[in-house]
């Protein structure tokens, strides 16, 4: 009787599933770990989509913006108080050599006294923070003022106090508030001008 040979094949067979055995080969290539697809968190309702979207999205930087050079010529007579600063403290009102004018325009325009003064107050003030203190025309009576009178505290930079020295004060025979009281009347005067023209008086 002939016996059958049996024929042996090698049949590529998977490697049983072990966590020690992935860490070798063996001849065979093990299979790299399937990504596993891990759900995104839903967002919980409350904020609507417009703070949703800001949170989510970057935020850009501002473009910086180009430093403005400081002019030479700039008083800057009221400033923030800092080390460079003196406080200064008056009382302005109409000045002598201005109460004439200030007269004549209450009785063309039908203003009242006090808000005249008013509007010519603070005009004056926001003057006197851009006026070219190196041209100014001061008044020959020097820094009077008349009635009515308004107390104004003032921080004025030192180098605008020296510029004014320089143009009107070289022997500095002036006080820190006499400087201030003849910038005052030269802003109170520019500011009555002003309003001349405006009401086309």
């Amino acid at each position: 009787m002939v016996k059958k040979r049996r024929q042996f094949s090698v049949v590529d067979t998977e490697m049983p599933k072990s966590h020690i055995l992935d860490k070798f080969t063996m001849g065979n290539e093990v299979k790299p770990k399937e990504p596993v697809d891990v759900p995104e968190p839903t967002p919980e309702p409350g904020p609507d989509k417009a703070k949703q979207a800001a949170f989510s999205q970057p935020k850009k930087k501002a473009p910086a913006l180009p430093k403005a050079e400081p002019t030479a010529t700039a008083p800057s007579i009221n400033s923030t108080p800092t080390d460079e600063t003196v406080v200064v403290n008056f009382k302005a009102g109409v000045p002598v050599s201005l109460a004439a004018r200030f007269s004549e325009l209450k009785a063309e325009s039908g203003m009242t006294e006090d808000y005249l003064m008013d509007w010519s107050f603070a005009r004056a003030l926001k003057i006197m923070e851009k006026i070219d203190i190196a041209t100014l025309s001061l008044a020959l009576e020097g820094p009077k003022t008349v009635e009515p009178s308004r107390a104004k505290r003032l921080h004025v930079r030192r180098d605008a106090l020296d510029r004014f020295r320089a143009s009107h004060d070289p022997l500095e025979v002036f006080k820190n508030v006499d400087c201030c009281r003849l910038i005052y009347i030269a802003a109170f005067k520019e500011a009555l001008e002003e309003l001349a023209g405006k009401l086309n008086l």
